[in-house]
């Protein structure tokens, strides 16, 4: 299945959408994840600098690591492996 260049582009900006969307929808539940942790509000915020410290750290990583493997084969199971854990 050939996908246009403007599909492809726009699949690429959705999904970097929802990767960047999700820190900032958790940043406005945060006063439910404390309560639901028992824990402080600042408290439950470091789950969010901790989360983008580690995605930004692990980029990187991951693309000195994958740099041999097909960009579209990367891309597939990423976006799959972030779905999934999404819903779980």
């Amino acid at each position: 299945m050939k996908l246009s260049y403007r599909y492809q582009i726009l699949l690429l900006a959705l999904t970097t959408f929802v990767a960047g969307a999700n820190e900032y929808i958790l940043a406005g539940e945060l006063d439910l994840v404390a309560r639901g942790l028992g824990v402080s509000i600042g408290l439950a915020g470091q789950l969010i600098t901790i989360y983008a410290l580690v995605y930004g750290l692990c980029v990187p990583v991951m693309v000195a690591l994958t740099g041999h493997i097909r960009r579209r084969t990367v891309l597939v199971a990423a976006t799959v492996g972030y779905a999934l854990g999404g819903v779980a």
